[in-house]
């Protein structure tokens, strides 16, 4: 009898952090100014996901527009504290121009992929609300779907973990991901995580049995541009899996034309991921 060979096709994911609208990170161009040639760089790749972060409501609405071909998943602070209970320092916080400037966006590619289910947690004492409470100024969350690819499910973790806390907000984490794996479905996880392979962040992801789709080809290659002081540099922008299914094929920075100034304070990463 004839063996037949399990399907198999590559995913293509970006993390990127779209560097927000109202912030002016040195020899990086303003939003105007470099709005086409990021989306450029994004479109180019054909990549079935993209995982941003810092993405303000203008930056969302021009992505949106020039990326029809994809559709997404976000979780608005504003409409998040109206629709549940919140302290009057978030309220205050949350001016119309400045959202929330952490906010996350999970494109996809609907001929590609279809949501089976979805949702998202708040990286705080109150992961059901958007509060702080692990030293940082603004709510994190992690935005989290359940993908339906033509050989199976993928569930896609996107995220940017603040680098004051980084420990706290990974201990939310990690027995949600637990939680979503049980049933066997592999996982991705892409986002500006903070942390850098020194840190006991990425051993923990480790032994819970992550793997790192940059390891073997990057370890110290660097995807934020600065050094600052009590901020992480090198490789902090991670894509990584999990699950016997999902296996690293290629990963790499984005990078701008030779000459051409950077589209973002962090490069965006794509990893080519096969799955069975």
């Amino acid at each position: 009898m004839a063996r037949h060979s399990r399907a198999r096709m590559d995913l293509r994911v970006i993390t990127s952090n779209a560097s927000a609208d109202f912030t002016s990170p040195p020899g990086v161009p303003s939003w105007n100014e470099r709005r086409e040639p990021y989306v450029e760089l994004l479109r180019r790749t054909g990549a079935d996901v993209l995982s941003l972060q810092e993405v303000m409501p203008k930056q969302l609405r021009f992505l949106r527009a020039e990326l029809p071909e994809y559709r997404v998943l976000v979780v608005n602070y504003i409409d998040a504290l109206n629709g549940g209970p919140a302290s009057s320092e978030l309220r205050d916080l949350a001016r119309e121009e400045v959202s929330n400037p952490y906010e996350i966006a999970l494109f996809y590619r609907g001929d590609r992929l279809k949501v089976v289910e979805c949702g998202h947690w708040w990286m705080s004492p109150t992961p059901d609300r958007p509060s702080t409470g692990f030293g940082n100024n603004w709510p994190r969350v992690v935005v989290w779907s359940r993908f339906r690819s033509r050989v199976g499910d993928v569930i896609v973790f996107a995220t940017h973990i603040d680098h004051r806390c980084v420990g706290e907000m990974l201990d939310v984490c990690r027995p949600r991901f637990d939680s979503l794996s049980a049933s066997g479905i592999p996982q991705i996880l892409a986002g500006d995580l903070n942390f850098n392979p020194e840190h006991d962040a990425y051993a923990s992801l480790l032994s819970d049995g992550w793997c790192d789709a940059g390891e073997s080809t990057a370890p110290e290659m660097s995807t934020f541009l600065y050094e600052m002081p009590n901020v992480p540099t090198g490789r902090i922008d991670h894509i990584f899996t999990r699950g016997s299914r999902l296996s690293t094929r290629e990963w790499s920075r984005l990078l701008p034309p030779p000459g051409d100034p950077p589209v973002s304070d962090h490069d965006p990463v794509l990893a080519r991921v096969g799955l069975t």
